[in-house]
């Protein structure tokens, strides 16, 4: 069951929708349903854009305070992080290092346009719009499963400012 909390920003109304897939799910999805987990990872490539991943990385309370994405990510994504081992696992085994390429180019484009500035920070209502955007339309184990592979990006420092 999906569970949903109304964040409030900047004249806004987002919709964070809660990840109820457990740890077992996950991994039962990750080994059962792997081609659409693939799927669901390619919807956020962009196939005409180079790969220019910059896997450099920062200390997340850093990178945090950067993105200004402090309570955010306390509220969020940390308890999500015990789910993250599975996907990293899954990609390195699916050989999807590309695809994350493309998908980290493309988020980090979006975001660089939504910003119209010359950063790539991802602000909670960024963030919150992104996850908005790619689960729409999705089944709850899908939009699930969407949402995590955002914050797993952000967390792994694919997307976001660093």
């Amino acid at each position: 069951m999906t569970t949903q909390n109304n964040i409030f920003g900047k004249n806004e109304l987002n919709i964070i929708y809660k990840i109820s897939i457990d740890v077992e799910r996950l991994q039962d999805i990750v080994y059962n349903d792997s081609k659409n987990i693939q799927r669901l990872l390619s919807t956020l490539t962009d196939d005409d854009l180079p790969n220019a991943t910059d896997n450099s990385s920062l200390n997340i309370k850093d990178k945090n305070i950067k993105n200004e994405l402090v309570d955010f990510y306390n509220e969020w994504i940390k308890k999500e992080e015990s789910k993250f081992k599975i996907i990293e696992e899954f990609i390195v085994n699916n050989n999807l290092y590309e695809i994350i390429d493309k998908a980290s180019t493309n988020l980090r484009q979006v975001i660089y346009t939504y910003q119209n500035k010359n950063n790539h920070q991802l602000t909670s209502e960024l963030f919150t719009t992104l996850i908005q955007e790619h689960t729409k339309g999705l089944t709850s184990d899908d939009k699930d499963i969407m949402t995590l592979l955002l914050y797993f990006l952000y967390r792994e420092c694919f997307i976001g400012d660093k």
